[in-house]
């Protein structure tokens, strides 16, 4: 998959949390974004990088709750 290439690559900066739509290559509403982001600041502060994946992974069902949240 080429965005596991991408944050393979991203990986390597031990103080680079990837985050929010550009940062996880998805699309998602702003409110999961805005979470992502205090979750990325409060791993950052508590020097929990090795918790940086679990910030990426935030919301990644294979079916999005807006989706359904939507559509419903």
């Amino acid at each position: 998959m080429h965005r596991q290439k991408l944050f393979d690559f991203l990986d390597c900066y031990e103080n680079l949390i990837t985050c929010g739509r550009q940062g996880t290559f998805r699309y998602f509403f702003m409110d999961t974004a805005m979470e992502m982001g205090i979750a990325a600041e409060q791993n950052l502060m508590l020097d929990n990088l090795w918790k940086k994946e679990d910030v990426r992974l935030m919301r990644s069902e294979k079916e999005l709750i807006e989706a359904t949240s939507v559509t419903a």
